[in-house]
């Protein structure tokens, strides 16, 4: 096949050439885009033709339309125009409209008939109420008559006037009704492009043209169900994938294939610019910002793609050295309708170890955690994950984008079959111990029970402050001058003990601080 890569010029003008009834046989969706792969039907013959493809989105992107003709087309130009809403009125659209009229005109003759009821109801009641000044009074023996007639014209024009009401009611109803279904098709109108092809074959082919294109308006998102067994220290991680298209066009019965990658037009990074230290002087401070402003100006088309990369969460199952591939099995549908379609891609078995923690100073409550390693030659990307405790939901968290080996701690909520109590005994502050100086003494006591029939690891976390300037000394008191852990995890003063908790083994902590500062003078914490 030769591949032939293009650019369309749109026009607004509608094309009258028939159309290929083509089909969208495979979609690539990208973070904030996908990639569409049609089939084109060709008239099996000789010789110079021309093809069209109607009812592609106007998102179009013109600088990606490419196509892949069979051996013996050669394609020689390809044009794209743009068919504006108007004329892509159906025929179900012309019927509702004309009845939406005969409606309206049936209503109108309606409220007039009422009317006239209505005047006929009004002059027999002037009748029966107020004779004209030239009329002779009744005689006595026709007063029956004349009360049966008023009483027949007057019912008359009631019921006139009720079956008019029905009437309306009726016609509100199919009016109402008929609108509804109108403005649903309307809705869906939209403008399209229709691309024109010229090509000459040399041989009749039944193979089709194969048209590429990238739209906007597709995404998707990873997920994951992560199950912990805490008895095997094991955890099933399931792969799920959640897409949304709202493109112009429905997806039916395709080939869809999630992707890592991002396409982009910007394929090289921003060049870094010299940066020169000067002493001021006021002569050069315009020219050094305007100097800045032309070296920021190169980088900051990328500031928001750098960040829409760093926030995208991908997904995959096929994989090389850069990029990878999630396919979906099967072939599926997506009409362009924005809503979430989620699938699911496999599960893997994962040793996670098991750990108790507690914070007492901040919550007399010990947690689960448990720690996964991703032990697939593949990436773990980022995204949403839910939590189930030995068949319990847990609640929910989020798994960042993990590599090959990496490791990640899970927390699985409370554990109740831990007990912890905690007591800050009342800080003291002495201003005589030390000459000129002003001390602070902390103590806290800690008691944690495991609960459990069997034993598990457990970290007891606390803090002692830090000195931020050279004439405050801290004192490390008790336990705390002897913790297993410091500075967990980056953070300056927390301290940890590491407990290989029996079943029902009970611990007690005491530790403290002593905290001294220059008479006089006031601490910040």
């Amino acid at each position: 096949m030769r591949l032939t890569t293009l650019v369309c010029t749109v026009a607004l003008a509608a094309t009258t050439l028939p159309a290929a009834a083509s089909t969208i046989d495979r979609v690539v969706v990208y973070p904030g885009q996908a990639e569409v792969h049609r089939l084109v039907p060709l008239p099996s013959k000789q010789g110079a033709q021309t093809v069209e493809v109607a009812g592609l989105p106007v998102s179009v992107r013109a600088e990606t339309v490419s196509l892949r003709a069979p051996d013996g087309v050669v394609v020689g130009s390809i044009r794209g125009e743009r068919v504006t809403s108007s004329e892509l009125r159906n025929p179900r659209e012309a019927e509702l409209t004309a009845k939406l009229q005969t409606l309206q005109d049936q209503r109108t003759r309606a409220e007039h008939a009422k009317r006239a009821a209505q005047l006929k109801l009004d002059f027999i009641q002037r009748l029966a109420t107020k004779p004209g000044k030239e009329e002779s009074p009744l005689p006595v023996a026709q007063w029956e008559s004349a009360w049966a007639a008023a009483q027949r014209g007057a019912e008359a024009a009631l019921n006139d006037t009720l079956a008019q009401d029905i009437a309306l009611r009726d016609l509100d109803d199919k009016i109402a009704a008929t609108k509804r279904e109108l403005a649903g098709l309307q809705s869906d109108r939209r403008d399209t492009v229709t691309l024109t092809i010229d090509l000459t074959a040399s041989t009749a082919t039944r193979e089709p043209l194969r048209l590429q294109y990238t739209v906007g308006g597709a995404s998707w998102q990873p997920s994951y169900r992560a199950a912990l067994d805490t008895t095997a220290g094991k955890l099933v991680l399931e792969h799920q994938a959640s897409v949304r298209q709202n493109t112009g066009e429905d997806w039916t019965n395709v080939a869809l294939v999630l992707a890592t990658g991002r396409p982009r037009s910007n394929t090289a990074m921003p060049q870094l610019q010299p940066e020169v230290v000067r002493l001021f002087e006021p002569q050069l401070q315009r020219e050094m910002l305007e100097s800045r402003a032309k070296a920021m100006q190169a980088p900051a088309a990328m500031i928001d793609a750098a960040a829409e990369q760093a926030a995208y969460a991908g997904n995959q199952i096929q994989v090389d050295a850069f990029a990878a591939r999630y396919a979906v099995a099967g072939r599926v549908s997506a009409a362009s309708d924005n809503t979430a379609r989620s699938f699911g891609f496999g599960s893997v078995t994962l040793d996670a170890p098991i750990e108790l923690r507690t914070t007492p100073q901040l919550d007399t409550s010990a947690y689960l955690y448990a720690t996964l390693t991703n032990t697939t030659d593949t990436p773990l990307p980022a995204g949403r994950v839910e939590l189930l405790r030995d068949s319990t939901r847990a609640g929910s968290g989020r798994l960042p984008t993990l590599p090959p080996g990496a490791d990640h701690e899970l927390g699985f909520g409370v554990d109740e079959r831990v007990t912890v109590e905690f007591t800050a005994l009342p800080a003291t502050e002495d201003e005589t111990l030390f000459r000129g100086r002003e001390v602070e003494t902390r103590s806290f006591v800690a008691t944690v029970r495991n609960g459990h029939s069997s034993g598990y690891p457990m970290v007891i976390y606390s803090r002692i402050p830090v000195a931020g300037d050279d004439n405050i000394k801290v004192k490390a008191l008790g336990a705390a001058a002897k913790p297993d852990r410091r500075d967990i995890d980056d953070r300056q003063g927390v301290i940890g003990w590491e407990w290989q908790a029996p079943a029902g083994g009970e611990k007690r902590l005491e530790w403290g601080y002593e905290l001294s500062w220059p008479g006089g003078k006031n601490i910040t914490r």
